[in-house]
């Protein structure tokens, strides 16, 4: 039994409240989808199979809220942190007609409630006004709503929601910070152009680190960006990170150093000159370290990093969704599963923590199973095309030649 099974889950994962399901109907590639979340979720499958799709969802919802067109009674397509179109845009290809529907279940005091947006199209896929014609209001709790203030505390909607896309700001001289934001905003921007400011201007973790899983060696020193550095030479050993913020141009700056084995200081680096790799990892990294109760969407949390760094992202997203940050994660790696797998066999996370979802697209329409982890780190079920690629590559590297 892994070390965490014996102990209440709920306790373990500290969460105020968490994003339990959504659900989706005629919404891009989907006719239905009903998908059950929990702690740490991966997204796994083709290409334009529906896993960017459930991110867009939610992050859909986030911008509407955050911009103040849900309170208007409509969903802003185009904004700051995502453009998914038009309203054709958003149409599943069986519209005919059909209302599109946005669904998400929150457990609110350990009770679920629901929140959803309705979208009335118009005459035709082609208007481009999408009106919010009903689901503003919660159901069963008169006193939570888009209107008061409760909702403003719960994912999506709130401000502690993260999202890293796959397409990520890559090597810069220095970085943006963002012109003006609000009290408690952590929007890393549509890609991730404000992540190093966030770092450099989040609380220090303090004592709170100390305990928390997250924290390979509590021992050490417990700012953000020492936190930072602590998990980026286990993805990428040898190489320690630095950030300053620059007064004279309101920007930030970024050097990379690798440890030197002879006797003279190795000199800091510029993220130009040490590739993309660390570059676009850095806000995964800070993402997953967000404070309890922050919703964390993150696309290709692997790119640009070789295998063993990818697996030790894994073990990061599982430490931290016990440590109460919700991770939503889209991945095209076996690797950064099987790190996720390694944590639940080592007890770090308990298999009912976390959630796999393979999708799959038959006839333009996306299909999800959802295989189950033991304690042990091994699934219920591999469906055709859940990564297993690597076994029809060695089937075919170890079969006999056809010298005919």
């Amino acid at each position: 039994m892994g070390a965490l099974e014996s102990l209440d889950w709920m306790v373990i994962r500290g969460y105020a409240t968490m994003l339990t399901r959504i659900q989706l109907s005629n919404f891009k590639c989907f006719d239905q989808l009903d998908l059950d979340l929990s702690s740490l979720n991966l997204l796994c499958g083709l290409n334009s199979s529906g896993k960017s799709t459930v991110i867009q969802a939610l992050m859909l919802l986030h911008q509407s809220h955050r911009s103040g067109e849900l309170l208007n009674g409509s969903l802003q397509l185009r904004g700051e942190l995502i453009d998914l179109g038009t309203a054709g845009d958003v149409l599943s290809r069986h519209w005919e007609g059909k209302r599109t529907e946005l669904y998400v279940t929150c457990d609110y005091r350990d009770i679920p409630h629901t929140w959803g947006a309705l979208l009335e199209i118009g005459k035709s896929p082609e208007d481009r006004e999408v009106q919010l014609t009903e689901g503003l209001g919660d159901y069963g709790v008169d006193d939570l709503d888009f209107r008061g203030n409760p909702v403003d505390d719960l994912p999506p909607f709130s401000e502690a929601t993260v999202y890293v896309g796959s397409e990520r700001i890559g090597p810069r001289t220095s970085y943006q910070i963002p012109e003006s934001r609000s009290a408690g905003d952590t929007t890393f921007g549509r890609h991730s152009e404000y992540a190093l400011h966030n770092l450099l201007n989040s609380q220090k973790l303090g004592e709170e680190h100390k305990s928390r899983s997250i924290d390979l060696d509590s021992d050490e020193s417990d700012e953000p960006v020492d936190l930072v550095n602590r998990w980026l030479q286990k993805i990428s050993p040898g190489v320690e990170f630095k950030a300053t913020a620059s007064e004279n141009d309101d920007t930030v700056r970024a050097r990379f150093q690798y440890q030197s084995t002879g006797d003279g200081q190795a000199r800091p680096l510029r993220p130009i000159n040490v590739g993309f790799g660390l570059t676009y990892v850095l806000p995964v990294i800070i993402a997953l370290l967000s404070p309890k109760g922050t919703l964390c969407l993150i696309e290709n949390p692997e790119a640009h990093i070789h295998p063993k760094g990818q697996s030790a992202l894994g073990e990061l997203a599982a430490r931290a969704a016990v440590d109460g940050v919700q991770v939503v994660a889209e991945t095209h790696s076996d690797h950064f599963m099987d790190g996720v797998r390694i944590a639940v066999r080592d007890g770090v996370i308990p298999p009912k923590a976390t959630r796999f979802h393979h999708f799959t697209l038959e006839d333009g329409v996306s299909r999800v199973t959802s295989p189950e982890i033991n304690e042990d780190g091994r699934l219920s079920e591999w469906p055709e095309g859940f990564f297993d690629q690597a076994d029809f590559n060695l089937d075919r590297l170890l079969a006999p030649k056809d010298w005919d």
